[in-house]
């Protein structure tokens, strides 16, 4: 969810800015769990799915437009509400006894 908000993106994109952030240990997310991800996430309406134009296509081209992904107004919502915890935990990383940087 943190990786949507700044604003909408495409799947290809949504999927490298959450692995170029480094918080998979060195692991990279999978189309296919990504996929399961948002459609979980828009089930729970907290993602949004639509494609760039109401037509479906793109009027300059006419080629179908991009499928996009964006927060709801309750996903930002929880997003903000979970901000303050990733902090904390991020500040206290090294004191949690059973974290594994690689877990």
């Amino acid at each position: 969810m943190a990786a949507l908000a700044t604003g909408e993106r495409q799947f290809n994109e949504l999927r490298a800015a959450i692995n170029e952030s480094g918080e998979w240990a060195g692991k990279q997310l999978t189309p296919r769990v990504l996929t399961d991800t948002l459609q979980r996430a828009q089930k729970d309406g907290l993602i949004d799915r639509h494609r760039e134009t109401p037509s479906g296509r793109r009027e300059d081209t006419g080629q179908f437009a991009a499928v996009v992904y964006r927060l709801t107004p309750m996903g930002r919502s929880l997003l903000q509400s979970l901000r303050p915890l990733a902090d904390w935990a991020q500040r206290h990383h090294d004191k949690l006894p059973g974290v594994d940087a690689g877990a």
